[in-house]
């Protein structure tokens, strides 16, 4: 099972992705429900980790990245994934599982980079006496 940060990361991650499709709104104002007709978020402006969460989902095979985005951006069910890609559906609910491990093992590798061994690194170091 993945940490709880990464869900939150993918939530974060499908909120921004739905809001840069300009689509027919998915709720009605008529009924009382605010319809979003414009991106959430401000053109170019990408929320606090979700520029990483969109490099590990990059980083993933096809059939991966195309079982996160219907997963977690179009919130498909596991049948309605199971019968397009032509699995069972406790099978998909392995693959799921197993893609959002890989987001989450390609999110460490983005974190934690090796870090450079000394800030203030010089090449020629000249003292004044």
């Amino acid at each position: 099972m993945i940490p709880l940060s990464t869900i939150k990361l993918l939530r974060q991650w499908s909120a921004w992705g739905e809001a840069q499709s300009i689509n027919y709104p998915k709720m009605s104002p008529m009924f009382g429900e605010r319809a979003l007709k414009t991106p959430l978020f401000g053109t170019g402006h990408i929320p606090d980790g979700v520029w990483e969460m969109e490099k590990a989902v990059c980083a993933l095979t096809q059939e991966e990245r195309d079982i996160i985005i219907q997963r977690w951006q179009r919130h498909r069910t596991y049948r309605y994934i199971a019968e397009r890609l032509g699995y069972s559906r406790w099978t998909i609910g392995r693959r799921i599982r197993a893609a959002e491990a890989e987001v989450h093992r390609q999110l460490e590798q983005i974190y934690c980079t090796a870090a450079p061994l000394s800030v203030n690194a010089m090449v020629e170091s000249k003292t004044v006496t």
